[in-house]
């Protein structure tokens, strides 16, 4: 399922249920290659710098094999950066939970309850040092001592309550966290209290120490407790929760407001006239001084730096994006002196002057068609340009605006650079030749490729098109919504004619085959289209989600099925369709194999995995 991050968490209905203690397997690690072993954490580049260790990692591999190929060591996007000193840096992104020693990249497996799935959500993570770490992961509380992660509390794992965020006092080590149904649960003694502080939803919680801490709710405000009770420290409809700061000098920045605590109220500050009036969010960067405080802030494409230098406030809006990418950083944080931004897409970026912020690892975005020769060797459309993917990255390639085929340059993108026309899939039938199906404004054009020259094939189709297979070079299928099915022979180059074997008025989606066996899918249904030679057979087959959902024959026993809408990925083995941890948080719905090769997973939001 996909998910999104929310800086407080959506309010929803509250009920309740009594702690449960449990244990889990510890934390392993992964090997070179990217896959979970019993190997030693990853070390590859020199010791003492995470951002370049970061960049050398491999790609992640998810429990059924599917691996992260670019960007590495994966697309998802990050949920909190955190640390407790400079050796000891969090990474969280969804299923991924991720530690720097000061040496190396560990990455961390929190155990799950019976029922879930292997890769859960890590809410919130918080801790005192490397051998105090807590975790909201799923519906579970756990704690890590340096060796093991243990289940300390879990909550149902549907409906509410839910854990909203976890916080770890450093003066004495014990954690708090923060339920949707107004309770508070605090780790202490070795033992889970609770608190009722209101009936009320509790989100971000955040203090300078045991008896010195600040909640955000939705309804009361911000509460405070001094160690014995809670009281009541703001009363403001605003919604607030990145704070920083130290005992009675404590920031909070929210939506659209900044506020100061000097011990005995909070005091809103006027943001900077430029961005006064965007109900901006201001996200806390790092306390540095009293004089010296910073926040990141985005509303929209205004993004941003902001200072407090002791008098007044000062914003610096951020460059573009060195790399053209635009990412959301859902966290940031000064840690040893450099900035951490993190976010959508894997997006792990520094400050690297007053308005300017550069990526370490760039978050791979906007691919919406793959096709290739091998592994090493394809073609990818990202961001409306023909980018080369040589096994290790995607590099931009130039595409002509005039002539026929330039070398080395794919004819597609000749024949789309001249044309202005956008164009849906591509099947590759002869070297040297290529049917081209969905051009043009209403997606109904179909061009054929030979000869060093693009030819329009009639087809009369009102509908948008949406898949090409053949069997054969010489025989092939056009897909479409609204049931359209158009078949092709090389008896007749310039026309296509109507199916009239397959009579529905389901639309129809991605259409591949193997061993003189077709098959469709047909999204939002439960239904697959089987062709072996004889005519259509409807068959049972889960649904995927748009018409742009992905569909690989490898075998009659070896099919895959992707989605858009979610991260169902579905594999047939013969008898039945199993679901697979495809490594994404999102639907990898462009789905291709060379000849030969590997299978490959890619969107249009982050990237592309493969499985051999």
């Amino acid at each position: 399922m996909r998910r999104t991050v929310v800086w407080l968490i959506l309010l929803v209905a509250c009920s309740s249920k009594p702690p449960l203690a449990s244990s889990g397997d510890a934390g392993d690690s992964m090997d070179a290659a990217g896959t979970p072993g019993d190997a030693g954490p990853v070390d590859a580049a020199p010791p003492g710098d995470p951002f370049a260790a970061l960049v050398a990692l491999p790609g992640m591999c998810s429990v059924d094999g599917w691996c992260w190929r670019w960007p590495t060591p994966h697309g998802n996007n990050y949920v909190r950066v955190f640390s407790t000193a400079p050796d000891n840096i969090w990474l969280t992104a969804w299923g991924t939970v991720m530690q720097w020693n000061g040496r190396a990249w560990t990455f961390h497996h929190p155990p799950v309850l019976a029922g879930q799935g292997p890769a859960q959500f890590p809410m919130s993570i918080g801790g005192s040092s490397a051998t105090n770490m807590w975790l909201v992961y799923g519906t579970t509380l756990q704690q890590w001592d340096g060796a093991t992660w243990t289940i300390r509390d879990s909550l149902p794992v549907s409906g509410n309550p839910n854990y909203n965020n976890v916080w770890v006092a450093p003066d004495t080590g014990e954690a708090f966290a923060t339920i949707s149904n107004g309770q508070l649960k605090r780790w202490h003694d070795g033992a889970l209290e609770i608190d009722s502080p209101c009936s009320c939803f509790l989100g971000s919680i955040w203090g300078t120490s045991s008896q010195d801490v600040f909640i955000t709710t939705l309804g009361l405000g911000i509460l405070h407790f001094d160690g014995r009770q809670f009281t009541q420290s703001y009363a403001g409809s605003v919604i607030m929760g990145a704070y920083s700061g130290v005992r009675d000098d404590v920031w909070v920045g929210g939506s659209g407001q900044l506020m100061h605590w000097d011990g005995t109220g909070w005091t809103p500050v006027a943001m900077p006239p430029e961005i006064a009036n965007l109900n901006a969010w201001v996200n806390t960067a790092g306390w540095l001084a009293s004089d010296d405080v910073w926040w990141y802030v985005f509303a929209g494409s205004r993004k941003g730096f902001l200072h407090w230098d002791g008098a007044s406030l000062s914003f610096v809006e951020q460059d573009p994006a060195d790399d053209g990418a635009n990412p959301q950083f859902n966290s940031v944080a000064i840690i040893d002196g450099r900035w951490w931004m993190v976010g959508t897409g894997g997006a792990v970026y520094t400050r690297t002057g007053p308005s300017a912020a550069t990526s370490i690892v760039h978050p791979q975005t906007g691919l919406t068609w793959l096709w290739g020769a091998a592994d090493n060797d394809m073609y990818g459309y990202v961001n409306a340009e023909l980018q080369h993917w040589d096994g290790q990255t995607m590099t931009p390639m130039a595409i002509p605006t005039v002539g026929t085929v330039a070398p080395g340059i794919d004819p597609v993108f000749n024949f789309v650079a001249e044309q202005g026309a956008s164009f849906g899939p591509i099947f590759s039938m002869h070297p040297g030749e290529a049917m081209l199906v969905g051009v043009g404004p209403d997606a109904t054009g179909v061009f054929h490729y030979m000869n060093g020259a693009w030819s329009p094939v009639t087809t009369k189709a009102t509908s948008q098109l949406t898949g090409v297979w053949g069997p054969d070079p010489d025989h092939l299928w056009v897909t479409g919504l609204h049931g359209t099915i158009l078949q092709w022979d090389r008896a007749a180059p310039g026309v296509m004619t109507a199916d009239p074997g397959l009579a529905t008025t389901q639309d129809l989606g991605p259409i591949h085959g193997v061993d003189g066996t077709t098959w469709i899918a047909s999204p939002g249904t439960s239904t697959m289209w089987r062709n072996d030679g004889s005519g259509w057979t409807e068959l049972a087959a889960p649904s995927v989600s748009a018409w742009w959902g992905g569909l690989l024959v490898i075998s009659p026993t070896n099919i895959v099925t992707s989605s858009t809408g979610s991260t169902d990925t579905r594999r047939w083995d013969g008898a039945a369709w199993l679901p697979e941890d495809n490594a994404s948080t999102y639907g990898m719905y462009r789905l291709f194999r060379p000849p030969g090769g590997s299978t490959f997973a890619g969107s249009y939001v982050n990237g592309m995995v493969s499985h051999p």
